[in-house]
């Protein structure tokens, strides 16, 4: 019965275990912390401090449906008026004087949309 029993060898080795390092370990809540914070400032600030400044189409298309009017042509320009003034006596010229006078003018071709029927948009 003894020569029956069959020995085996039992080698121990040792466990390999790898550790992260303490720095990482802690570092991780940290960023958690950090992105957090980040977050929380974002959505603080679009809801408290950040203006919209809006859409120049959008605002135009506005305006254009408010006014009801369509602006076919528009010209700004200045016309410029001189004239020239003598005094004297006896033909000899004692005063001269010149006026210029710059006048702006603006004109404007506008279509009354209210007035307008369908038909004559086709």
């Amino acid at each position: 019965m003894a020569d029956d029993l069959k020995t085996r060898k039992t080698t121990v080795e040792p466990q390999v275990r790898r550790e992260q390092s303490l720095a990482r370990t802690q570092a991780v809540p940290w960023l958690i912390v950090i992105v957090l914070l980040a977050a929380a400032a974002w959505l603080g600030w679009r809801a408290f401090f950040y203006h919209e400044e809006g859409d120049p189409v959008g605002s135009a298309m506005l305006a254009f449906e408010k006014q009801n009017s369509l602006t076919v042509f528009s010209s700004r320009f200045e016309v410029v008026a001189e004239s020239e003034d003598r005094r004297g006596i006896m033909g000899v010229d004692l005063l001269k004087s010149r006026q210029a006078a710059i006048i702006p003018a603006t004109v404007e071709y506008r279509l009354d949309l209210s007035t307008m029927d369908r038909d004559r948009f086709e």
